[in-house]
């Protein structure tokens, strides 16, 4: 053989057994780059898998919160929607305070005090009193007297009252509607009787009944000893 085949043939072993090592060390590192990229990829799996619940074995799934959501929304809503909803609702204690007020009581204070004689005389006009003026007249009268006893007029009422204690304010006022009555008899007035009064004016009042002075050639005198309460707001 020649010595120029030889060496030619000896350079082509050369140049492929470069080639092989070549090959070699390429697939040795795609193989680790492959091994690296399923790791990284099972590593991120188990990040976003969710721990299962020790009880069940089931993974559990965090589920948002409705009440924070809704809190987030009310947060971010306008300013001007946060307003109205405060003025709407100062509105609404306004109205519940108004619908509890109670209506105001009669006044305490007195008006006036004072003696009402009235008699019935033959023959004669049937005296009357006006206890809201406190005189003796037939206009605006709450009083007439009469043959059978005391009559209220224009609009006044009467209620008898039964026990020993001193009439008040306090026990008239509470005198039910159904019990005001128009006319209060002879038998009713004897002395001490006590009688509550709605004047027509819309006061409250109380007389007692006394012996006391009587008018000559009277079928009955009636002496009145009241008092006048003033009007809520007088």
């Amino acid at each position: 053989m020649a010595p120029g085949s030889r060496k030619g043939r000896i350079a082509v072993l050369l140049i492929g057994l470069i080639v092989l090592v070549i090959a070699a060390v390429g697939g040795v590192l795609a193989s680790r780059d492959n091994a690296d990229s399923a790791k990284t990829g099972a590593d991120a799996t188990t990040a976003t898998t969710p721990a299962p619940d020790p009880t069940t074995g089931e993974p559990v799934v965090a589920v948002a919160d409705p009440a924070a959501s809704a809190s987030g929304g009310a947060s971010g809503a306008p300013a001007g929607s946060s307003a109205s909803g405060s003025a709407a609702a100062s509105a609404s204690a306004g109205t519940s305070a108004e619908a509890t007020v109670p209506a105001a009581p009669p006044s305490t204070t007195i008006l006036r005090t004072g003696t009402a004689q009235v008699a019935v005389l033959a023959g004669k006009p049937d005296d009357a009193y006006d206890f809201d003026s406190g005189a003796k007249q037939t206009a605006g009268a709450d009083v007439t007297a009469g043959v059978i006893g005391l009559s209220a007029a224009n609009g006044a009422k009467f209620a008898v009252l039964v026990g020993a204690d001193t009439p008040s304010l306090a026990a008239c006022s509470a005198v039910p509607e159904g019990q005001w009555i128009g006319q209060v008899l002879l038998a009713s007035l004897l002395p001490g009787s006590k009688v509550c009064l709605r004047t027509s004016e819309g006061r409250y009042a109380w007389f007692m009944t006394r012996a006391g002075d009587v008018v000559n050639g009277a079928l009955y005198t009636a002496n009145l000893d009241f008092i006048v309460y003033k009007k809520a707001g007088e």
